[in-house]
């Protein structure tokens, strides 16, 4: 046996025989011809890899993907020696530095009117949803918000005097003259919600209603594209959902 820094090589020294065969003893003291399996340190790991996969039921394309990333680590001087061990000590870290514990949603009882059914509905802080968004740089600008010029803390007033932008309706001017009593300290955020039905399956009836929540100081693009990103990104959690319990069960 021949040993050295990345292989393993298993050679017999019996030359009778092919390079690439070795010889074994079986229980009845026979001699065995085997073939010589040349063992590499990349095989193996790309073996152990595979078994992590098959152990973990992930879809066959995960072994690519993995490859792909431990490439691209170890191209970038990743040192693979992280304090985060874990997948929930990565997700609390990046949840602390990025401030995204103010996005967390929390779950409240609520007891159905007609059969007193007890269910838990997750909910959000409609404050803190709010400022997430008016701190998010990317979207605070002010091309994309409905403000007048140049008090953009005033009563919102179209420039052309028409209906466009949800503030320029009728019911902005009711609620404003009706919320804000000072108008040096008050400023008035009008908040969109939206909720869609949304069928899962004709078998029971299953089906949801995700709420959406948007403010209409942002212009209409920003508004829409909120509410359909909303409405996606909430579906494929549903579906990815259904499918771990169908899995499970």
């Amino acid at each position: 046996m021949d040993i050295d820094d990345d292989n393993i090589l298993i050679n017999d020294s019996d030359t009778s025989h092919n390079d690439n065969d070795s010889i074994v003893s079986d229980n009845s003291g026979t001699d065995v011809i085997t073939n010589t399996f040349h063992h590499s340190n990349n095989i193996a790991n790309e073996i152990d890899l595979l078994k992590l996969i098959i152990d973990m039921g992930a879809p066959l394309y995960a072994y690519e993907r993995i490859m792909k990333w431990a490439k691209e680590s170890y191209m970038s001087k990743y040192t693979f020696d992280s304090k985060h061990k874990t997948y929930q000590q990565t997700i609390n870290y990046l949840e602390n530095q990025l401030q995204f514990n103010i996005c967390r949603p929390i779950k409240i009882p609520v007891k159905l009117s007609q059969d007193q059914f007890l269910i838990d509905v997750v909910v959000f802080d409609i404050k803190k949803m709010l400022a997430s968004l008016f701190d998010d740089p990317t979207i605070n600008q002010k091309e994309n918000l409905v403000i007048s010029s140049p008090n953009r803390f005033s009563q919102y007033k179209p420039t052309d005097n028409r209906f466009g932008e949800v503030n320029s309706g009728t019911w902005y001017a009711t609620a404003y003259n009706n919320c804000i009593k000072d108008p040096d300290t008050d400023f008035l955020c009008p908040i969109i919600l939206a909720s869609d039905k949304t069928t899962l399956s004709e078998i029971g009836d299953l089906h949801v209603d995700a709420i959406f929540m948007t403010t209409s100081l942002f212009n209409l693009k920003v508004c829409i594209s909120f509410i359909i990103f909303g409405f996606l990104i909430q579906l494929s959690k549903i579906i990815l959902m259904l499918s771990i319990d169908k899995k499970q069960s």
